[in-house]
């Protein structure tokens, strides 16, 4: 008789009646997409959990009135494993800030090595203060540490979040950070880089080379442009056409290209002029008369000049129109690239017999195209000369409809900063340990072990190529990962290991177990799970299908919900099957996260019929199960006050089902007035995360052990 937990994450359950139009469960369940949720609320009893704030050992939502601080996954969790509260590391960080962190050990010690010996001391970490991966308050620390020390050279790599925050919070974080470092008197920004980027934690090291050249300097064999420098020749090629000097104007068209190639505007009034000039003055013109000489761009940047200029001439040749679109797949700027080729195949299929090898050619720069948009792997990058400007400029920019705001910003360089360089020290201020994990193993993992990390789903190498490694004295803020422990230095070690957590427990009674999640969410039913361990404890055994490959999760918002669903209805109807199961379904938050509100629709209607699969497959085999989130995020994808997408994870608190025919019209404690969450009397009533597994076991009719302060719901 299995017990299953599944962990709908990212469901929760909106309070505001005005939220209803943009609360993806409720405009699914309005469509009829949500009856397994609809029956299971109507036929068990339920109730609502909190899952932020002191709740889950996060800041705020006590005594004082302070909002909770939101939960997330990582939290969420290990609260949920370990059936108590447990008191997060950011709350012990945030009390060692107050005191100094110049007298921490391994900070002081970093700052220190730097100082004596000439060198930069580099700061890494989340530009938000949403509380999930990192704290700004945090980073002010360790600039303060660096300025009672006396170290001077202070860089800054901003990671920027869009995704626990609004989508356009970012340049407002950054600017906060530079009005702090200039108040304490220390700190240049030398990198922006979206999370998306920096923060990958499903081994896209495609991302995440972008990520690592810039923050060390590295090209990475790609074009560096400038949009800053190039703006000025564009405003005066624009002058320059409207006074009919389309040579002048070609010559400005063309240098501004030289300094930034992805510009689409810049290309169309290069063609613009050009045609210009053609009509006026016949098609004799040549790329030496107009692109000027002074200019010390790259030579395939010139090629690709040469190129567009020769198919601008002679627009219906097609053979110069697939060397223009090969040449702009070459540099990898796609967007201009996707523009050219569109044409380029037009003016291929109006031939009377289209060539085979030049449709070929097209076909195979495509997908090259698509297999760098699908790894993220953009091979230019920009310069500016304020992170505002870099930030504006991506608003302004995006890559494409799916991926606009911070999250996403390609990594940049900015002016008067500096790279990581051999010798420097880096703090890495994120206390979250999930997303610093593939950029640390970058910068620290000895040649061997870099070559073994796990492949990249999208391209299936293992890692990339990051030139000699760097001699780095290298801080963490706490135990990302075990992994990295033997080349680095942790600021803040993690206290011992709970004991009798959910895992240990459970193999301690002779129970069997078994975790299942996509790659997204793996980690968090076993390594968070159990309590930062790596190694499953004896009798549990883990599956985790790996994630879509695409760009961002609402252009496949099933995710890989059927083949989570598939590998636990497989265990559920062997033999074998184990004693308890826990299973997360990850649509909700992720497609959450995106902001796209008809998309987590579905993501609802696909995690609602997959949890139908998987109860209908447990209570055949007189099993029970509790269906609950870890946190909120699918039920607000908008938000009224900025007028822009929601893509936070929410405060609210979230419904647990508990599904067990014998409990049939009985209630469980606190209670399922969603308007009680405005009452902090009613709230006060409410379980939390923490009383799941004691709920559970006392479904299986097993004492829960002593160290679990968690109380069960049953009534």
């Amino acid at each position: 008789m299995p017990t299953v937990l599944i962990i709908r994450d990212g469901w929760g359950m909106n309070p505001n009646p005005s939220h209803a139009p943009f609360d993806a469960i409720r405009v699914a369940q309005s469509r009829g997409l949500t009856p397994v949720a609809d029956a299971l609320m109507r036929e068990y009893p339920w109730t609502l959990i909190k899952t932020s704030g002191e709740d889950v050992g996060l800041p705020g939502g006590g005594d004082d009135g302070a909002l909770p601080t939101m939960g997330n996954s990582e939290v969420g969790h290990q609260n949920i494993g370990a059936g108590r509260i447990v008191y997060q590391e950011s709350v012990a960080i945030s009390l060692e800030c107050r005191k100094g962190l110049e007298k921490n050990t391994e900070i002081a010690a970093a700052i220190t090595r730097a100082k004596q010996n000439g060198k930069a001391v580099h700061l890494l970490g989340i530009a938000s203060d949403a509380g999930v991966h990192g704290l700004l308050t945090h980073l002010y620390a360790v600039l303060k540490a660096c300025k009672a020390l006396g170290q001077t050279a202070v860089y800054l790599h901003l990671f920027t979040d869009g995704r626990d925050t609004g989508p356009f919070s970012g340049k407002e974080f950054v600017a906060a950070v530079e009005r702090e470092a200039k108040a304490i008197g220390v700190g240049t920004v030398a990198s922006i880089s979206g999370r998306y980027y920096a923060m990958d934690r499903d081994y896209r090291w495609e991302r995440v080379k972008l990520a690592y050249d810039v923050m060390t300097g590295r090209s990475g064999g790609g074009m560096t442009f400038d949009a800053h420098k190039a703006s000025p020749f564009f405003d005066q090629a624009r002058t320059a056409h409207e006074s009919r000097n389309y040579g002048l104007s070609i010559a400005l068209w063309s240098t501004g290209l030289m300094h930034d190639a992805t510009s689409i505007e810049g290309l169309k009034g290069f063609f613009g002029s050009l045609d210009k000039l053609v009509l006026d003055h016949g098609s004799t013109v040549r790329i030496d008369q107009y692109v000027r000489q002074d200019s010390t761009s790259n030579g395939d940047i010139k090629t690709f000049l040469h190129n567009i200029f020769a198919w601008g001439k002679k627009a219906s040749d097609p053979e110069l129109a697939v060397q223009a679109f090969e040449s702009a797949v070459a540099l990898g700027i796609a967007e201009v690239a996707k523009w050219i080729g569109e044409r380029a195949r037009a003016w291929v299929l109006k031939e009377a017999a289209p060539r085979k090898d030049l449709l070929l050619r097209l076909d195979k720069g495509c997908e090259t195209l698509a297999t760098n948009e699908n790894a993220a792997k953009p091979t230019t990058t920009k310069r500016f000369p304020t992170a505002a400007a870099a930030i504006q400029d991506y608003y302004d920019h995006p890559t494409n409809d799916s991926q606009k705001g911070d999250e996403f910003i390609p990594p940049c360089v900015i002016e008067g900063g500096a790279p990581i360089k051999d010798g420097d020290s880096v703090i890495f201020y994120n206390y979250r340990g999930d997303r610093p994990r593939e950029i640390s193993a970058a910068f620290v993992f000895p040649d061997a072990q870099w070559a073994k990390v796990k492949p990249s789903p999208d391209s299936g190498k293992h890692g990339f190529d990051r030139g000699a490694k760097l001699n780095l004295h290298y801080v963490i803020m706490t135990e990302y990962w075990e992994e990295l422990l033997p080349h680095v230095k942790v600021a803040f070690p993690k206290p011992p290991k709970m004991v009798n957590i959910a895992g240990e427990y459970l193999s301690k009674l002779g129970l069997t177990q078994f975790r299942c999640a996509e790659t997204e969410k793996y980690p968090h039913v076993t390594f968070f799970f159990n309590d930062y361990r790596d190694q499953p404890f004896p009798g549990e055994t883990r599956e985790n299908p790996q994630s879509p490959k695409v760009a961002t999760y609402d252009l496949k918002p099933e995710m890989s919900a059927a083949e989570v669903r598939d590998a636990v209805l497989r265990r559920l109807a062997a033999p074998d099957c184990q004693d308890f199961i826990v299973v997360n379904f990850a649509n909700g938050d992720m497609v959450g996260h995106t902001g796209n509100l008809e998309a987590a629709v579905k993501a609802v209607a696909t995690v609602d019929a997959c949890v139908g699969a998987i109860v209908d497959a447990t209570l055949k085999r007189s099993g029970k199960l509790l269906v609950f989130a870890d946190h909120g995020n699918c039920e607000q994808m908008f938000d009224p006050e900025t007028g822009s997408p929601h893509t936070a994870h929410t405060i609210y608190d979230v419904p647990i089902i508990v599904v067990d025919p014998a409990l049939k019209g009985s209630r469980l404690r606190g209670d399922q007035n969603v308007a009680g969450w405005f009452d902090p009397k009613v709230r006060a009533g409410r379980g939390r995360l923490a009383d799941v597994v004691p709920t559970a076991l006392a479904l299986m009719g097993r004492e829960k052990p002593r160290e679990m302060l968690g109380q069960s719901l049953l009534a």
